[in-house]
């Protein structure tokens, strides 16, 4: 189903300042909401400046990744006439909610209170194909023959509003539960002023976990204990607007003033280590986000105007940016080395790699080398779903290719959703990997610390994971297609586990040797960069 975290997302940015809604928020949503659901958002559309928004959405988004800017241009494009018919048919607000029954694959529901005087079901037809005219039925929309593409498995009016998410989810919400956590009302009551609030308003239960099992913090964010945290953690709001000056406030409701003053601390601690990540503007950094208290409650809050993103939002963003590049490169050593330790394990107990494909009777290839690792990466259970004896691509097997584990594509790219992997074997009767037989170490008379195993291509030359696919080098410009976003370099899995990050640079005939298992080549170690 396509229901995606975008639409919710981009609800979530466009709105500007607003008159209250008819009655307090937390009395609108109440009875639509998970006792454990911690994460929500309230947006009021009632004087929305479309046009602003996207402008600042973008160039904020840009400081990030012109590629990410240009997606959200996009969608915003595709989202606005939406946005504008909403509004027409007077609806004040939309509320996101992110509840960890229905959150496992991270697709939050929507819920649109609706004004005396305006049609639930013309909102609800909006809502789900963008055009308040097309028939859908009894007060319903499914997945059926709307013209354009749908973002929802259903919109339907439900008490005073109207429901849009999936269909499990809405009939959880019929059982009748009603969320009675009373701290909602204060955290709404924080940022009543700003048109975008987004609460996280832990339970009870939930608190009580992180007291009882969390470890405590690295020492240079205070040491704080879990009963800590728990205690200094009773909700968090966030507020912000979008119009002729940016308005954020950022703020922490303790049990104590004693707690206020550790989560402070905390906070503080964090935004340190971010400026460390833009030295250029640390300054900034400090000076205008740093924590305040006041009785028991941290306060974070700034001006900006709006247009392009001015001094601090870069700062602040940028270095947001390179800790995400960062992780992700990192998480993305960290997917070959444990294919690197799952290779070794097959080893053991095959004396020998994988080839890089199984055939059938009549030398037709079916299945990749990673389909036979599985059982190496911790995911038996998947592997003995797959027919071994049919290839990937049969009725039976092409049903599994939407499952390939995350250890088997670089979070910087992120190939999951396409069941695509951009780890792979070198396609070469001189490479690392057969293609019909188990080579053994002892073969490798280089060493496997000058032998490629694997190698990180780009998404272009990414291919599915359970088809028996590998890279072949084009010998006139070899690292041309090679590696995700990390610049002009790319990682390799070697023989012995260690994974380098290799510039696209290095010399060519360097690179050749190293794809070799037995080229008896003299390497310098001092070229290969």
């Amino acid at each position: 189903m396509k229901f995606t975290f975008t639409f919710s997302l981009l609800v979530l940015v466009f709105a500007a300042s607003s008159l209250a809604a008819e009655k307090p928020p937390s009395e609108t949503i109440a009875p639509f909401l998970h006792e454990n659901t911690p994460i929500l958002a309230r947006v009021r559309l009632e004087k929305i400046d479309l046009d602003r928004g996207v402008k600042t959405i973008v160039s904020t988004a840009s400081v990030f990744s012109p590629q990410v800017a240009g997606q959200l241009l996009n969608g915003l494009t595709t989202f606005t006439p939406t946005l504008r018919k909403l509004k027409h048919q007077g609806v004040k607000e939309i509320y996101v909610v992110f509840s960890p029954t229905y959150i496992y694959d991270m697709e939050p529901y929507l819920y649109i209170p609706t004004p005396n005087g305006v049609r639930k079901q013309k909102v609800a037809q909006l809502m789900f194909s963008g055009d308040n005219n097309e028939p859908i039925g009894k007060g319903k929309a499914k997945r059926t023959t709307s013209r354009r593409s749908h973002f929802f498995e259903l919109c339907e009016t439900l008490g005073h509003g109207v429901f849009c998410g999936r269909a499990k989810t809405l009939n959880a919400l019929k059982q009748g539960f009603v969320s009675k956590r009373t701290k909602l009302n204060s955290a709404f009551d924080s940022v009543k002023d700003r048109s975008i609030q987004i609460l996280f308003v832990p339970s009870n239960d939930q608190r009580r976990v992180v007291s009882e099992i969390m470890p405590p913090l690295p020492k240079k964010f205070g040491s704080l204990t879990g009963r800590q945290l728990a205690d200094g953690l009773q909700w968090v709001a966030v507020g912000f607007d979008i119009g002729e000056k940016s308005r954020f406030n950022f703020i922490v409701q303790s049990k104590t003033n004693a707690n206020a003053q550790s989560m402070k601390k905390l906070m503080t601690s964090g935004l340190t280590t971010i400026a460390k990540l833009n030295p250029q503007n640390s300054s900034d950094l400090i000076d205008q986000l740093t924590p305040k208290v006041k009785k028991n409650r941290v306060l974070i809050s700034f001006v900006q105007k709006t247009g392009e993103p001015g001094s601090l939002t870069k700062a602040f963003f940028g270095s947001i940016a390179r800790a995400q590049r960062t992780a992700q490169k990192s998480q993305c050593r960290n997917n070959l080395h444990y294919l690197g330790i799952a290779l070794h394990n097959f080893h053991d107990k095959y004396f020998g790699l994988p080839p890089r494909s199984n055939f059938d009777k009549n030398g037709k290839k079916l299945l990749s080398w990673r389909v036979f690792l599985l059982p190496y990466l911790g995911q038996k259970e998947l592997y003995n779903q797959f027919h071994l004896d049919e290839s990937w691509d049969s009725d039976h097997n092409k049903k599994l290719i939407f499952q390939m584990p995350d250890v088997f594509t670089c979070p910087s790219i992120n190939l999951k959703k396409q069941g695509k992997t951009n780890y792979l074997a070198i396609s070469h009767e001189t490479a690392a990997f057969a293609e019909k037989t188990n080579r053994r170490f002892g073969e490798m008379r280089d060493g496997l610390s000058y032998t490629i195993f694997l190698l990180e291509v780009s998404k272009d030359e990414a291919v599915i994971w359970t088809k028996p696919d590998d890279f072949k080098i084009d010998w006139k410009n070899p690292t041309r297609r090679l590696g995700s976003e990390h610049g002009e370099k790319f990682h390799v899995l070697m023989g012995d586990g260690s994974v380098p990050l290799l510039s696209k640079k290095i010399d060519k005939d360097t690179f050749r040797a190293l794809t070799t298992f037995a080229g008896k080549e003299t390497i310098d170690r001092d070229k290969i960069k």
